[in-house]
């Protein structure tokens, strides 16, 4: 070579040796995607990590960079391409003086979503330190450099075990002839039997001089490359596309072959390791170099090298020398410095505290504002970060998604009917009751004690569902409804009904929490109102069908056999679950969700706007055989404990205190008025025979119509529109705006139906039909707006948080129903109800101090929505 970097050492810090894996991996582990090649082979090359579109920006600016050395380089002049144009590089084109390490371009491309992601897969956690590695522009034709290759791998024969990985993102057209990676695939596996002996590092012009302590560097032999090759191991060539990376144990033999053919080689080195396996030493070392912006080695948690390289050219200093970059990543100036990837889908954060030395850890989401998200840039922005993976439930195919719409919509309506819809039969019930003693408060108990229990049954379901699966949990939750609805049809004592009903409760709860999750899962975040909507709309139609026709088939074939039709057609629920729901729980990172953002600063944040091609390659394809599994993985059961702690933490929240008050009483009000109708339109001056009590349930079916645009289409739109006018920038708090009309309707309704009943001669049965439908509009739009609200701000807590909502406004109601009967005898039906009304006002005025401090409660709030480990 005629130009090199020579290196003034100080010291270098952290030379421990390990001798088995820092993590224990379990050999007989499948996981289905590209890490089952790693642990067999020692590396791995994933597709598509990042857009082609985003490995040309950084191509760019890696030539950008160059330029900025004023040596006269041009890109598009190969006469310019040699080391009178060009920086001082070290095996031709890799650069790490000058501050190359810090640039901002270095770090955004360290803080790629995907490339964080796969770190924190192979890893298990998301503590992870990276190493501040270099750059690499190989220059094709080049002949004023000399070349040899020099196999090489970069961990100490000391360590035994795996105890680094490297990866190299790659952002240009990278094939055989373009020079690039080599690796001998297999030979990290046979790293302990070939430093069983002692060997001595091979001699190598390219070789750091013993000054330079590079302790984890082992240069090999043409006779040691011949040992591996005996062994089965073959060195082959890694040929890329733009935005492909490849991963490798350090272990394994590799080197840089020089350019062949007429294509520049761009890519950026990128290792992580967790962080706990450094020392406090090695993070005060990374401390220093960071805030001096010093390059590392390969090793991101030890063998930290306290020196600033100064390229030599022509055996002076380069008078280009530089220690910083030209373009440094933000937040470096201030004592706890953040570096904020503002070209990435979320906002990437490489932190560092120099008071307590807890430094230089990425976290791929620092959240800013939970919640605040960019959901607009010229196109719509996807939410969470789209995968190239075909198992991932967001890119099942539409049909198969409006399948499951359809078979957990059946499930609820099913259900709902069967608890709901007994409003409609309590005057087949009531006169058997009656003659053995009990009197209509222990009748409505039929009514009332399923919903508390459809909470608790979201208290059971729910954390089995994230510890567990959501599929698991479904089919279970419904072979439970066919036995309860089967209990009820044979029952023949009022405890015996009680009973089966209350079974029933823990089964039909599922469809609160259970069957949203599953949507909101398998739907982007521009989606997902109007999917829950739909999904609604479907169940609420289905159901106000079957709870309007109880009253005349439970005439026509018995109360017995209309329980027994609900068996018959959970059953077919089963069959349907069974083969056409497949598990939708899917490890995502918090960055997936795009935890950060700001509507009050100007950051620009890279956003995913086109999902990417499935990738068949590192992942494995959704098959029928795949969709049958009843779970995936190893159940989580420390997530049971968890999601309950998490639920406590999130119920102290204020808005997820409102968000809960106002759905537990809108719910209550709901059955208050399905309890009660039916002895009113029954009796005079109406006289509705019991037959036809549950035809008042039809106006239902209009609200679901009128509340799909307004609480499903309109609510997206909405979220749209204002984030095209706050420069992309979506806010949680958009979407309690559609609940101000349902919030009105609510007040007007209860009044007036407390008034009908009080004095019915005086109003028309409309009135009851009205109430029905009316104030069931009001409870859907608290329903879907909370949700839909709180999964926004929250995404990271979507299972704790629909277990609040769910789970607890069914105590809540119950609470509210429980107590409906001596409420009226004492207050009336015009006092119980207006004081109902009075309620509902109420919290819908506290919705709007929701809605004005709601950003600042969620800044105050996100902190602890923070996972240590894993995300949700």
């Amino acid at each position: 070579m005629s130009t090199t970097t020579t290196m003034q050492m100080e010291q270098t810090v952290a030379a421990r040796f390990e001798t088995k894996d820092l993590v224990e991996f379990d050999p007989n582990a499948v996981y289905g995607d590209w890490r089952d090649e790693f642990h067999k082979t020692g590396c791995v090359l994933i597709k598509n990590v990042i857009s082609k579109e985003k490995a040309q920006y950084y191509c760019d600016k890696q030539i950008e960079w160059l330029k900025k050395f004023e040596l006269g380089f041009d890109e598009k002049d190969p006469s310019t391409w040699n080391a009178d144009h060009l920086p001082v590089s070290f095996k031709g084109g890799m650069y790490y003086g000058y501050g190359a390490t810090h640039e901002k371009m270095a770090w955004e491309a360290r803080t790629e979503p995907k490339v964080v992601e796969i770190f924190e897969k192979l890893w298990g956690t998301k503590e992870l330190l990276c190493s501040f590695d270099g750059l690499n522009v190989s220059l094709p034709n080049r002949t004023d450099i000399t070349w040899s290759p020099w196999p090489h791998c970069d961990q100490n024969p000391e360590r035994k075990g795996m105890q680094a990985v490297q990866g190299l993102l790659n952002f240009a057209p990278n094939g055989p002839k373009d020079g690039g990676l080599m690796l001998m695939k297999g030979s990290s596996k046979l790293f302990n039997e070939f430093f069983a002996q002692k060997r001595d590092s091979a001699d190598h012009e390219d070789a750091p001089p013993p000054e330079i302590k590079y302790m984890d560097l082992f240069i090999f032999s043409e006779k040691d490359v011949k040992w591996f090759e005996e062994r089965g191991c073959t060195m082959y060539k890694v040929n890329m596309e733009p935005g492909d990376f490849v991963l490798w144990d350090s272990r394994t033999m590799h080197y840089a072959r020089f350019p062949e053919g007429d294509q520049i080689r761009h890519v950026q080195y990128i290792c992580m390791t967790p962080r706990q396996f450094a020392t406090e030493e090695a993070l005060k070392a990374k401390a220093f170099c960071f805030s001096n912006f010093m390059g590392t080695t390969h090793w991101p948690h030890c063998n930290i090298r306290i020196a600033q390289e100064k390229p030599m050219r022509n055996g002076e200093i380069c008078p280009k020398y530089r220690t910083e970059p030209f373009e440094k990543p933000e937040g470096t100036t201030t004592t706890k410095a953040s570096i904020m990837d503002t070209k990435s889908d979320v906002n990437h954060v490489e932190s560092i505290s120099k008071e307590s030395l807890d430094v230089i850890q990425v976290t791929k989401s620092k959240i800013e504002v939970s919640g605040t998200v960019k959901l607009i840039e010229g196109k719509t922005i996807y939410i969470p970060t789209p995968t190239a993976d075909p198992q991932d439930p967001l890119n099942m195919k539409m049909w198969q998604k409006a399948l499951v719409l359809i078979v957990i919509s059946l499930f609820s309506t099913i259900g709902l009917s069967l608890v709901s819809g007994f409003g409609g039969l309590l005057g087949f019930y009531i006169p058997a009751y009656v003659a053995v003693g009990k009197d209509y408060a222990d009748i409505t108990h039929l009514m009332t004690f399923p919903t508390l229990f459809m909470g608790i049954g979201n208290l059971i379901g729910m954390p089995l569902g994230i510890a567990v699966g959501r599929r698991s949990v479904l089919l279970g939750a419904t072979i439970i409804m066919i036995l309860s609805a089967g209990l009820c049809a044979g029952a023949t004592t009022y405890e015996w009904h009680l009973a089966g009903r209350v079974i029933l409760g823990l089964s039909a709860g599922q469809s609160e929490a259970l069957v949203p999750m599953i949507t909101q899962e398998i739907f982007f975040l521009h989606e997902r109102s109007t999917c829950m909507m739909i999904q609604q709309t479907i169940q609420t139609i289905l159901t106000t069908v079957f709870t309007i026709f109880a009253s005349p088939i439970a005439e026509a074939i018995t109360p017995q056999w209309w329980y027994g039709l609900g068996a018959i057609l959970s059953g077919v629920s089963f069959v349907l679950a069974l083969f056409f729901v497949p598990e939708t729980k899917y490890y995502r990172p918090k960055a997936a969700y795009q935890a950060g953002g700001s509507s009050d600063d100007e950051n620009v944040v890279e956003v995913c706007t086109e999902r990417p091609e499935l990738d068949y390659v590192n992942f494995a394809p959704r098959t029928f055989r795949s969709d049958m599994r009843l779970w995936i993985g190893k159940p989580e059961w420390n997530k049971v404990v968890e999601i309950f702690t998490q639920s406590f933490a999130l119920i102290l929240f204020p808005n997820v205190l409102w968000a809960l008050c106002l759905n537990g009483l809108t719910l209550g009000v709901n059955i208050a008025i399905g309890t009660t109708y039916g002895s009113i339109v029954t009796a005079p001056p109406y006289n509705w025979p019991q037959s036809s009590a549950s035809y008042a349930n039809a106006g239902q079916i209009v609200t679901s119509l009128v509340a799909l645009p307004c609480f499903g289409f309109g609510s997206d739109k909405l979220i749209k529109w204002f984030a095209g006018r706050r420069n992309g920038i979506h806010e949680p708090e958009i979407r309690l705006i559609p609940l101000a009309f349902p919030i009105v309707v609510g007040v007007f309704t209860a009044v007036l139906y407390g008034l009908a009943a009080t004095y019915p001669e005086k109003y028309h049965w409309f009135t009851y039909v009205w109430a029905l439908a009316a104030y069931y509009f009001t409870f859907v739009g608290a329903n879907i707006v909370a949700i839909t609200y709180l999964l926004d701000s929250y995404p990271q807590r979507a299972g704790p948080l629909l277990v609040i909502i769910c789970a607890l406004r069914g105590v809540m109601s119950f609470g509210v129903s429980y107590g409906i009967t001596p409420f009226i005898e004492r207050n009336g039906y015009d006092g119980a109800f207006g004081a109902f009304s009075g309620l509902t006002g109420a919290f819908g005025v506290l919705g709007i101090f929701v809605f004005i401090f709601g950003k600042k409660i969620r800044k105050f709030t996100g902190k602890y929505c923070v996972d240590k480990d894993k995300a949700e």
